[in-house]
């Protein structure tokens, strides 16, 4: 729901509420040094074991050591549920008090939200304030003495045992079930429950190669491996006991796999290739011949030749494989981050993707566009994208937008482009992409953003009021052409403007 981090990098505080958008994304819009990978690698910090020593290189000497960010969650049904469950598996108890307590959770206002904390320095990774670790641990204990209490007076009654039996059982004390040597499992439990935090870039998406060495593969080496395991999580195969069947059935099994990799992929991907509206991409498993090898740049004495390989290749016109490396760096990308997002559709996530655009043609960001929705909007992902890309930024969701600036007394910061003030140069230049968007090409003087602006209907519209007002004298009065803002796309126009 929310996300504040202090004194990271060129950030000195910097608050993301997510609730204002009402969905499950959101897009950091901003010029070149604004700062917006530096949001993203702040946010990935929930994952990782405290604040790297790259965070603080930007910080004054009196300001390091007060890095801190806060994670505010929201909590639901399944995920109550869940942390029980995984409680259940660390703390011995009745399996009857595990699921009452779910509804006991349920009912109260403990776990409705939670918030984790990074950056303490005698804290490694995210923890959570001693103070709802101890109402959390207190509510715990206080029905597990009420769930044990009344097994005792149940059994009690069952047995029909005397008065003397009766008040030994009435006096007697029940141990806490959360001590200080298991209060630990609440925080794992929590942390587990919690969604991870994935974050993108050219340098953290691994990308689908050309080929890999099965033996490599298994033994958890090799280039492009990630990208590898995603696809077998797509098809919930190994691709190791594949390659241990009889020719036939692998031939079958394969064969099947690329048809739907195929159809899948052609979905999203809606560029042409080759003329064709489907792109043909296939895998193999097979020995490296020489004549492979030598496709492949490998030296025909090569080492590796008579090894199983796992093979990837897109299709030419003619049919013929080629390997990826071939292939345009986009539609390598956009295939190798389909993966990643195809692989994990089923899991709790926070997706943080740093300029997607890069080596993407318009379409196949428009293309990108899509997924994202579907992946938000189907799978409850929530997907954090930082863009400069005009054809990126979704002009009839714009609530979605944050303008992120680099200012020189605030540092790095965010603005909303309803609720804030365009009044300084870096929101103006945050603010370009957005208006690029919707078809307004900004001039040098920054006419959208004064006070008075008159939208009129085309450019010649515009060119004689300009005209009459440099006669008239009357030249605080701005005038943007509606031509490029037509149909959903005139309302932001209105809105900037306003």
């Amino acid at each position: 729901e929310k996300f504040k981090v202090s004194h990271f990098r060129r950030i000195i505080n910097l608050e993301l509420d997510f609730t204002r958008t009402n969905d499950n994304i959101v897009v950091l819009a901003g010029q070149n040094e604004s700062g917006k990978s530096t949001i993203l690698e702040a946010l990935e910090s929930f994952y990782q074991e405290g604040f790297s020593d790259d965070s603080a290189f930007l910080l004054k000497q009196e300001n390091k050591g007060k890095q801190s960010a806060e994670f505010v969650f929201s909590v639901t049904e399944q995920d109550i549920d869940s942390f029980c469950d995984l409680l259940a598996g660390a703390i011995a108890a009745d399996v009857v008090f595990w699921n009452s307590l779910k509804e006991d959770f349920k009912k109260s206002m403990f776990l409705k939200k939670i918030k984790f904390l990074v950056g303490d320095e005698e804290e490694s990774g995210a923890y959570i304030d001693d103070g709802d670790s101890t109402k959390i641990s207190g509510f715990i204990n206080a029905k597990y003495r009420e769930y044990t209490n009344s097994q005792k007076q149940k059994d009690a009654d069952d047995t029909e045992e005397d008065a003397d039996q009766e008040e030994d059982a009435e006096e007697g004390k029940t141990d806490d079930l959360i001590i200080e040597e298991n209060e630990g499992e609440i925080v794992s439990a929590l942390y587990r429950v919690a969604p991870s935090f994935v974050l993108f870039s050219d340098s953290k998406c691994d990308l689908l190669p050309d080929n890999i060495k099965l033996s490599d593969y298994i033994a958890g080496k090799g280039d492009g491996k990630t990208a590898v395991e995603n696809l077998e999580t797509i098809f919930n195969v190994s691709f190791s006991k594949i390659a241990q069947t009889d020719t036939l059935q692998r031939g079958t099994i394969i064969e099947d796999h690329n048809k739907k990799l195929s159809a899948d992929f052609s979905k999203v991907f809606k560029q042409k290739v080759h003329n064709e509206s489907q792109v043909i991409i296939s895998y193999a498993i097979d020995t490296l011949s020489k004549r492979r090898a030598k496709d492949l740049g490998k030296a025909e004495d090569d080492g590796d030749i008579g090894e199983e390989f796992i093979f990837f290749s897109v299709q030419t016109s003619d049919g013929e494989p080629l390997p990826l490396r071939l292939r345009s760096k986009g539609l390598v990308w956009f295939l190798s981050f389909w993966l990643v997002l195809e692989s994990m559709k089923n899991e709790n996530r926070v997706i943080l993707i740093d300029e997607p655009d890069n080596s993407l043609h318009i379409d196949a960001q428009a293309d990108l566009l899509s997924v994202l929705e579907e992946i938000a909007n189907s799978y409850g992902h929530q997907i954090v994208y930082a863009t400069h890309s005009p054809f990126l930024i979704p002009t009839d969701r714009l609530h979605r937008v944050k303008l992120v600036y680099n200012d020189k007394k605030e540092g790095v910061n965010l603005s909303e482009i309803s609720a804030g003030k365009i009044d300084t140069k870096s929101k103006e230049d945050a603010l370009l992409p957005v208006s690029h968007a919707i078809g307004c090409s900004v001039s040098k003087n920054n006419a959208i953003f004064t006070d008075r602006n008159v939208i009129v209907e085309g450019l010649s519209d515009m060119f004689a009021y300009q005209g009459m007002g440099n006669v008239l004298k009357q030249e605080k009065y701005h005038y943007l052409p509606g031509i490029g803002t037509v149909g959903d796309k005139l309302n932001p126009l209105i809105g900037l403007c306003i």
